[in-house]
């Protein structure tokens, strides 16, 4: 797993670092908002600590930034959950019992594990794959459409 660490106390980031490291995990490091965000885009971690008080941009808002690339695009994991999503970006995907997740209703919909790169809609959504592998999929983006 790939983690990366966003936080200006350099000591904390280190004490991270060996402790990831000693789990068997690759770490990333940055040490503000801004390096924080060009990681991510560049590396596309599994997971992110992230400091709230940086002091270029708050944690807050690099949180803000990874997941909405505009009004209309968010960029996401694929396990992120149905409910949290339907109600932080106020879309209107079905629940179900058959998934929690956002990449559970992939598959539900289409019916198979799409590939990376791969396209296809939903109601008002353009949904594209960013990354999958065989057995499942990692991460997505996701286009609001007024077509």
């Amino acid at each position: 797993m790939q983690i990366l660490i966003i936080d200006d106390d350099r000591d904390m980031c280190l004490a991270l670092c060996d402790l990831l490291k000693e789990e068997g995990h690759n770490t990333l490091t940055a040490y503000n908002g801004k390096n924080g965000l060009r990681t991510i885009d560049e590396n596309q971690p599994d997971l992110i600590f992230l400091d709230y008080k940086l002091p270029d941009i708050d944690g807050i808002k690099v949180k803000e930034e990874i997941k909405k690339i505009d009004k209309n695009t968010i960029e996401l994991d694929a396990r992120v959950y149905i409910n949290d999503l339907n109600d932080e970006f106020e879309l209107n995907l079905p629940e179900n019992e058959d998934y929690d997740t956002i990449g559970g209703f992939v598959f539900s919909h289409l019916g198979y594990i799409p590939k990376t790169a791969e396209t296809f809609k939903y109601e008002n959504l353009k949904f594209t794959i960013i990354s999958a592998e065989a057995r499942r999929i990692k991460r997505m983006r996701i286009q609001k459409s007024f077509t």
